[in-house]
């Protein structure tokens, strides 16, 4: 159809729609009134709080309609800073919101970033309150709001202030004007902030991320299902944390969070909305008469009183007054009113008479009068005790009637030195740093003390590391022992411990270094004492197998692995296509089975190759990086663990190949860059730290194979051309600086290996294919040499001393396979070997002494990089 027809049929169609729709008759203009816009809500700003999550987290929200069901709308945003803020940018059709963060966050009672991440909920309406918080408390009342919701029919506003009353009352805090949980943020100063902080460390403290989640869920399946916390477990978890907590510590670390705000923390900040003493109270809600008579009156503080407003109010004990009039049995109060109470005649049990303010059942406030005490009684009587373990004060108060009562919930607790310890409102010391501090009690005019001394942390349990022994006869393994102190630290006790086998028939170890040495085919038993203190792992001398050893610090692919004089294997950089490459290099230590930093190889790379000249160093050249494949070349030095830049190479390549000539110049050919494959080809002689250029290919390759043959020639292999694979050989002669055509392989291949076998022929298998093929250098020839069991490439190949390779992992068109074939250049045949445990391809493989084969890192189709590292032996 026309164009211009068809816009004046949408014209007419329209036309037509609006009167159908009453278009005519729409008021004395004829022209309808449109309907209202569609309402939209906007958030100004987010923050995820446990304690603050840190930048990376992740935070989403999801649209809801007024039962709480999803829209299908959903957003996600990234926590920016480590104060756990983030921009909700987006708009939104609905009020209602159901938010998700998930990440690491700031343990405000240990001072660090949490061992693992935590989830948190909330249930959002943007017409109520126009941010986007979630935080602890918005997680425990999450399950009952929509419980309230779905199942009691309320609404969202009346089943979010329910849920809300209902959790403030499991915590023992008064319901109050403390504002939505919605809207609270560590960053304020209001009471509701306040008392966000305080239940944020309530559930933190001695717990690490993982034991914080489990308390979390309890707390909300319990609560969530009729409004009442009951189960004895939870109950009995917060209690201790709230008898232990370290009020001073939290309000110091807190502080050091957000300093740059200007935001402080007191530790009544915290200890003002925890029950400290379990009896049901928080500590706003509690205060201490001293030096009382029977006609003591004492007056509630207005927050408190505003804070009962409603309520219908007794006293247990004493005499209660509102505004001056006594109350005998209940009186509901009023905000403003005067509340008042006193001892009234007669004597105090045991020197003090609690009175506790209630509703119904429900306990709301308590005044403790303290009458005739005369001596206060601090014990243990100066005790000493190893850094990081805590001690529990107890402070006695003897009465002028004879009696002694346990004041430790009452009295005020103080030390002298808090860097050397600090005190919770019960007199539980946390030891924090080795010298002495004087603890004080105090009552009124009545005080005591002891002195306190704090001694250097010590051993509480030792470790072997790696727990799983695995070595092979001949191989020396170093396994480590750390030992875990009093105040958390670790620290490494290898040389501090004696060691043992139980069967050194099987392998023998070094009493005082615990260097193991595999003597003969078996298991035994390791252990390592210190002092009382001993553990034990199990050893397996074994053959014919892969096992796992140490991950590395970054997973990589593409990378290089290059063993080194010492015998420590240098892994340079790698990545995982469409994302960063890996930065720097690691050492392994094959005795120890750990990683250690190389230092940083100057700039990122991958593809790129690594070759170790005669003089120890390690050539790295070439790859590519964030940034097109690069010229440039850096030196590594293992004796100072230390990289130079090297002379630039006069073409740029990603993954050319490099080899070491007799005469201890390097050979780089081949490659690709910007411009396609590269023919070219150019010699790195490490006595001039220089290049030369060498002949060009006749070939342009890339992905192909360089092997150093007997005569000291280079046989290339294969590899990618412009735009497909190759089957074409040449041999580079450094003699003559000369390439010279020699017969092609079978068929075309690239990402194959070329093995250089005893007989002094090359094995080149895979690529794509399962056969293999031999190359006679004599006659230039070559011949068929069986199959693997399925065509593979970007696979490895490793000649062991008795004759054999071993094809490692690889892929083919669909599948990442983690099986190995054998070849046995003796015989011309092939099996099946152990398997590694992880698939993987674009992985190295390097040979170790004692025959021994290290795989590092590669990838498997769909997945990151591996971290992982398998040897075999």
């Amino acid at each position: 159809m026309d164009v211009r027809l068809a816009a004046a049929a949408l014209a007419a169609i329209s036309v037509l729609l609006l009167n159908a729709c009453g278009g005519g008759g729409g008021g004395s203009s004829g022209t309808p009134t449109p309907p209202p816009p569609a309402a939209t809500f906007t958030a100004t700003s987010g923050v995820a709080q446990k304690g603050p999550l840190i930048s990376g987290s992740t935070v989403t929200a999801q649209e809801l309609d007024a039962s709480l069901s999803p829209t299908g709308r959903q957003f996600s945003y990234q926590i920016t800073s480590d104060l756990g803020a983030f921009a909700p940018t987006s708009t939104f059709t609905s009020q209602y919101l159901g938010v998700s963060a998930t990440g690491y966050y700031f343990d405000e009672v240990l001072g660090t970033v949490s061992s693992g991440p935590v989830t948190l909920n909330s249930y959002n309406d943007l017409a109520a309150n126009g941010v986007l918080n979630v935080n602890i408390l918005t997680t425990l009342a999450y399950q009952r709001i929509r419980n309230l919701v779905t199942s009691s029919q309320l609404s969202f506003a009346a089943a979010r202030t329910q849920a809300e009353r209902e959790v403030l009352t499991a915590l023992g805090i008064p319901v109050g004007s403390y504002g939505m949980f919605g809207a609270l943020d560590l960053r304020g100063n209001t009471d509701g902030d306040h008392v966000l902080a305080a239940v944020s460390a309530l559930f933190v403290n001695s717990n690490d991320a993982g034991q914080l989640s489990v308390l979390i869920n309890n707390f909300q399946s319990d609560l969530g299902s009729n409004g009442r916390l009951t189960n004895a477990t939870t109950l009995a978890a917060l209690a201790s944390a709230a008898h232990s907590l370290d009020a001073n510590s939290v309000a110091a670390n807190l502080n050091q969070r957000y300093a740059a705000l200007g935001v402080t923390f007191s530790p009544a900040n915290i200890t003002d909305w925890i029950d400290v003493d379990g009896d049901g109270i928080v500590g706003k809600f509690e205060f201490r008469v001293a030096d009382a008579t029977p006609s003591t009156i004492f007056t509630l503080p207005n927050a408190v009183v505003n804070a009962m407003a409603g309520m219908s109010v007794s006293a247990t004990g004493g005499e209660f007054a509102v505004n001056g009039t006594p109350v005998a049995t209940t009186m509901t109060v009023h905000s403003g009113d005067t509340l008042t109470l006193s001892p009234n005649a007669g004597s105090f049990p045991n020197g003090v008479l609690a009175i506790y303010l209630t509703s119904g059942s429900t306990k709301l406030a308590r005044v403790n009068f303290v009458s005739g005490l005369l001596t206060l009684d601090v014990t243990p009587a100066a005790p000493s005790l190893a850094k990081g373990l805590t001690q529990q004060f107890t402070a006695t108060g003897t009465f002028s009637d004879g009696s002694t009562l346990d004041l430790s919930d009452s009295v005020n607790w103080t030390s002298t030195s808090p860097a050397v310890a600090t005190l919770s409102a019960t007199g539980l010391a946390q030891t924090l740093a080795v010298g002495a501090t004087t603890i004080a009690a105090t009552s009124g005019a009545i005080s005591s003390d002891t002195l306190f001394t704090v001694t250097a942390a010590v051993p509480v349990s030792l470790g072997i590391s790696p727990q799983s022994l695995r070595s092979g006869v001949g191989l020396t393994l170093q396994p480590a022992a750390r030992a875990t102190y009093t105040d958390g630290n670790l620290a490494d006790v290898t040389n501090l411990v004696s060691w043992t086998s139980s069967t050194p028939s099987v392998a023998s170890i070094d009493a005082g270094s615990g260097l193991i040495t595999g003597v003969s085919l078996g298991s035994s038993q390791v252990d390592a004492t210190l002092g009382s203190l001993t553990t034990s792992a199990q050893l397996a001398i074994v053959t014919n197998e892969w096992t796992s050893v140490g991950d590395l610090f970054d997973a990589r692919t593409l990378h290089t692995a290059t063993l080194l004089p010492s015998g420590k294997v240098l892994v340079v950089g790698g990545r995982l296509p469409g994302v960063p490459v890996r930065a720097g290099a690691e050492l392994y230590d094959p005795v120890k089975r750990t990683w250690s930093n190389a230092g940083n190889s100057a700039f990122n790379r991958s593809g790129h190759t690594a070759t170790l000249l005669p003089n120890g160093r390690v050539l790295v050249a070439g790859g590519a990086g964030n940034e097109p494949p690069t010229n440039e070349v850096v030196i590594y030095d293992p004796l100072t663990n230390a990289w130079t830049q090297g002379p630039a190479m006069a073409v740029s390549r990603l993954q050319p190949t490099a080899t070491l000539l007799p005469d201890g110049r390097v050979l780089v050919a081949g490659g690709r860059n910007l411009s396609g494959t590269v023919a070219s080809a150019e010699l790195y002689d490490p006595s001039t730290n220089s290049w030369s250029p060498a002949s060009s290919m006749a070939t342009p390759r890339t992905i192909h194979t360089a092997t150093l043959l007997a005569d000291g020639t280079v046989l290339v292999t294969g590899g990618m051309t412009n735009p497909t694979s190759t089957q074409t050989a040449e041999r580079y002669d450094p003699a003559t600086n000369t390439w010279t055509a020699t017969a092609s392989l079978s068929a075309p291949r690239h990402g194959h290996t070329a093995t250089l076998l005893p007989n002094a022929t090359v094995l080149v298998a895979g690529g794509g294919l399962a056969s293999a093929e031999l190359y006679d250098p004599i006659a230039g020839t070559w011949s068929p040499a069986g199959s693997m069991t399925h065509p593979r490439y970007l696979h490895t190949a490793t000649l062991l001393s008795n004759g054999k390779v071993l094809f490692v992992a690889g892929i083919d068109a669909t599948v990442v396979f983690g099986d190995v074939d054998a070849y046995d250049s003796s015989d011309g045949t092939w099996s099946v070997a152990p398997s590694i445990a992880n698939s993987r391809f674009e992985h190295t493989a390097t040979l170790l002494p004692h025959d021994v084969v290290l795989v590092t890192g590669g990838r498997s189709r769909g997945s990151p990089d591996l971290i992982s590292c398998e040897a075999y032996w």
